[in-house]
């Protein structure tokens, strides 16, 4: 398996794992906010019903207290048997029926078991338009009462049916103390088929809302319940029928039951442990109620919907792992792949061609390496040259003698010069343009130039080779001096010289020997109407720039530059 089989794999599986990774972070943080935000929720969801729902409760609970301490009242109630101040209680309960939401007022009378309903709507044919009968402690009816006085509270708020109304009443149930003693019960009973069409309208799926009394008896659900022919259940039914975990419902009942005794806020959120539902829990104590609000995480929030987030940040993940799967492919598998090739070719006794060159190569250590190959197996020219020198010279060594240079094989200074003149002869005759360069490279913080011949003679091939890497076979190379090179190259355009310029930079910054000297190029395009003086000085002109620039590793020539240039070239 090669390298960049093997790298694949690796991304592949990276890619994967961080998707799954990141995945799995997002709904985790996306369910803990959700989580969060229901919470909040249920706090105001409970809060809104109560404000809007039960104000007419908390109304009538403090008639329902001056009405329970009324002296009329309280008088009749200890003495049930005196027809004065009956007719004051009667006068009272009409007085007050007025004031409640529903128009309705009662009493029950704990010394005679004389239960009295004043209600403006009924029509009666005993006095004064008020129903009457006996309580009967065997009677199921009659139970609320006998219920109320053995609970000793004080104010007690129920749903329950009246067969004397045929009627299901939210009742307010007060208890008349003197002194301790128990004389009966005064109160009203609130109609609530208005608050049943209020649940039913602001139902919403998901969210059940139920009203517990403190016998953990559910009193009004948002739930359909059954009908008046049965209105059992809706009266004796128990919160654990909602609560199906015994283990939630017996958190629930404690929480409750902290809240009533002031050990917890009146308004808590609690998370079932059994199920995605969260138990939003308000303590009434006007009515000495609880509002429970269980939200159902899974019927509000649709998370399939959250797919579509999931797949485009898949996406994502997986395009940024490509992108940068590219970019490692090209600057360090590509370069490592090419190398390897090339070596194999090179060591190939079958390649006659025994010579090493990339075309592209990237600016780290594996470029530099690259360029070590390409050194190694690319030699200059300068050692068959200086062996044919060795024998007897003829007019062809005589001619290579004066054109060439013998340490690296590239043209002299007369040799680059014919180049020239034959170059420029050709842009004049057809008006094309060709490129110079000068390439110079000196020692950082050296002054003395005259360096050891063994050294500069290093530094000088070393340079010629990297350039000759970097030319291409029709272009022509000169070493002018020890340290300047003159290159002409056949291009147009000053975009294609730059380019030349770039990639000598960075074949020559890659030869370790050459790191602690200066490269510095100057380039010129030349064009048909100038001269040999002209172009070199165009070059030469750049080449100065070049050096006076602190940042700049190469300079091009423009117009604005050409007086710089022959006033340097002159001198």
């Amino acid at each position: 398996m090669n390298i960049r089989t093997q790298l694949t794999w690796l991304y592949t599986i990276a890619t994967i794992t961080l998707i799954v990774v990141v995945l799995s972070v997002v709904r985790y943080y996306e369910r803990q906010l959700t989580i969060d935000l229901l919470w909040k929720y249920g706090q105001i969801a409970s809060t809104f019903d109560f404000d809007s729902l039960l104000h007419d409760v908390e109304h009538d609970v403090s008639i329902v207290e001056a009405l329970a301490t009324n002296r009329a009242l309280v008088a009749w109630a200890q003495d049930t048997d005196h027809a004065q101040f009956k007719h004051s209680a009667l006068q009272v309960l009409h007085d007050f029926h007025q004031r409640f939401h529903s128009k309705n007022s009662f009493i029950a009378l704990d010394q005679s078991l004389e239960y009295y309903f004043f209600d403006s709507s009924q029509t009666s044919q005993e006095e004064g338009g008020v129903l009457q009968h006996q309580l009967e402690e065997g009677n199921e009816h009659d139970r609320w009462f006998f219920d109320h006085k053995a609970s000793a509270l004080t104010v007690n708020v129920n749903l329950d049916y009246s067969k004397e109304l045929n009627e299901i009443f939210l009742w307010i149930n007060q208890a008349i103390y003197n002194k301790g003693e128990f004389l009966g019960i005064a109160g009203t009973g609130l109609e609530i088929s208005e608050y049943k069409q209020h649940l039913k309208e602001n139902a919403e799926v998901g969210i059940n809302t139920i009203l517990v009394d403190p016998f953990y008896q559910i009193q009004l659900p948002r739930r359909p319940q059954p009908s008046q022919q049965d209105p059992k259940p809706l009266a004796f039914r128990s919160i654990i029928e909602t609560v199906v975990d015994e283990q939630d419902y017996l958190n629930i009942e404690y929480l409750m039951e902290r809240q009533r005794l002031g050990q917890e806020p009146d308004r808590l959120v609690t998370k079932l442990e059994s199920s995605n539902v969260i138990a939003a829990i308000e303590y009434l104590d006007v009515i000495d109620w609880y509002e429970i609000s269980f939200i159902n995480e899974k019927h509000i929030v649709q998370y399939k919907q959250s797919y579509l987030i999931y797949i485009l940040i898949a996406i994502v993940i997986a395009i940024f792992f490509m992108a940068l799967y590219t970019v490692i492919d090209k600057l360090f598998i590509k370069p490592i792949v090419d190398t390897h090739a090339s070596l194999h070719r090179y060591l190939d006794p079958n390649n006659n061609a025994k010579k090493m060159r990339f075309i592209k190569k990237p600016s780290n250590e594996i470029g530099a390496m690259m360029s070590q190959l390409e050194l190694m197996t690319h030699p200059p020219k300068q050692k068959s040259e200086r062996q044919s020198f060795q024998s007897t010279p003829t007019r062809h060594d005589l001619h290579s003698l004066e054109t060439l240079d013998p340490l690296t094989g590239l043209y002299s200074k007369v040799g680059i010069e014919r180049e020239i003149s034959k170059a420029i002869a050709i842009s004049q005759r057809e008006g094309t343009r060709f490129g110079l360069l000068w390439v110079d490279i000196e020692q950082y913080n050296c002054h003395d130039l005259s360096l050891s011949s063994d050294i500069d003679d290093e530094v000088s091939y070393s340079v010629a080779a990297a350039i000759q890497t970097c030319v291409r076979e029709y272009d022509s190379v000169c070493r002018w001096s020890y340290r300047d090179f003159l290159l002409m190259t056949n291009t147009d355009s000053d975009r294609s010289l730059e380019d030349l310029c770039k990639r000598l930079v960075r074949q020559i910054r890659s030869v370790p020997m050459l790191s602690d000297y200066r490269l510095t190029i100057g380039g010129a395009c030349i064009d048909s109407k100038d001269s040999m003086r002209d172009a070199l000085a165009k070059a030469d002109g750049a080449l100065y720039l070049a050096k006076r620039s602190v940042n700049k590793s190469y300079v091009l020539w423009s117009v604005a530059d050409e007086s710089v240039a022959k006033s340097l070239f002159d001198s």
